[in-house]
């Protein structure tokens, strides 16, 4: 089974996005851009939608990265942007940190779930 990703972005780069790409994010979140207006109420719809996963992964307690956004003098060291694993319902986690968390229930003892909500991973058959 494949879970989707994304990359984090922060509330800048958010911001910078033109608003179709925003709203194709939302969409790719299974929401509806509600009573949107301006372009900042899409940034906003995208980040209260993360939660309490939004900014950091809660298994390891690291703080995202996000692709730098200026280059020049002091700042040639880049840290890759770091990729998001996004849960059905809606949490996300470094994509390592939640594989790692899923596999430690392979011997089939739990069912793999979001660590933060417990909500399922898999679909139950018949919904």
């Amino acid at each position: 089974m494949e879970l989707p990703t994304e990359l984090y972005m922060t509330p800048e780069q958010l911001a910078a996005l033109p608003v179709h790409d925003l709203k194709e994010l939302i969409h790719g979140r299974g929401l509806e851009p509600v009573n949107c207006l301006e372009k900042q109420e899409l940034v906003n719809q995208l980040l209260e939608h993360g939660g309490s996963s939004a900014h950091s992964c809660s298994i390891c307690c690291e703080e995202y990265a996000a692709a730098p956004a200026a280059r020049g003098p002091g700042k040639n060291v880049e840290e890759p942007q770091q990729v998001l694993r996004v849960l059905r319902c809606g949490h996300r986690f470094h994509v390592e940190c939640v594989d790692r968390w899923f596999m430690s229930s392979v011997d089939y003892s739990r069912q793999p779930a979001c660590p933060l909500c417990n909500a399922p991973l898999l679909q139950s058959k018949g919904k």
